[in-house]
């Protein structure tokens, strides 16, 4: 189509148009080139000066607008809106194992002592019931060898062993 001096364009061609160029990225070289075709006397408010009246509503128009780097109270409130069931990646009892186990890691700190034997610091978190559920009671923190008897694996382990060395 070629270029047609004076030809206004109807509105559902300009929206055409529009809809055409709306996300598609801009090169560096064409940046610089539409920052620079604004540039000094190219500006349109260039040599102009607001009225007080005028610059006293930008200023109240801005009012409350922060800038910069988010506060640690925006961040935190962020982090909160998004916790849990809210975040859009939450996927309710439908997680993997480790996933499981890493959350529950989070929201239930470890104690000092096993809770079994309440001798060693624990390592591991095991699941009670063997359901895996979001239900911190039916989670506790075990050291290596109690968490190794409570599943069984600590008798095969002996028994391996013993077979071993006859």
């Amino acid at each position: 189509m070629t270029y047609k001096p004076g030809h206004v364009h109807s509105e559902a061609s300009r929206k055409k148009m529009s809809e055409s160029h709306t996300d598609v990225p801009l090169s560096e070289s064409h940046k610089k080139a539409l920052s620079e075709s604004r540039m000094g006397e190219k500006n349109p408010n260039y040599g102009k000066t607001f009225s007080e009246d005028h610059r006293r509503k930008l200023s109240e128009s801005h009012k409350g607008i922060v800038y910069g780097p988010p506060s640690e109270l925006t961040k935190k409130k962020i982090a909160e809106s998004q916790t849990g069931d809210k975040h859009p990646g939450w996927k309710g009892d439908e997680v993997g194992f480790a996933t499981l186990h890493e959350w529950m890691r989070k929201m239930y700190p470890p104690p000092e002592l096993c809770t079994k034997c309440g001798l060693n610091k624990p390592l591991d978190i095991h699941n009670i019931s063997g359901e895996y559920r979001r239900d911190i009671s039916d989670w506790q923190y075990l050291c290596r060898k109690c968490h190794q008897i409570v599943d069984g694996r600590h008798e095969k382990l002996l028994q391996r062993n013993k077979q071993r060395n006859t």
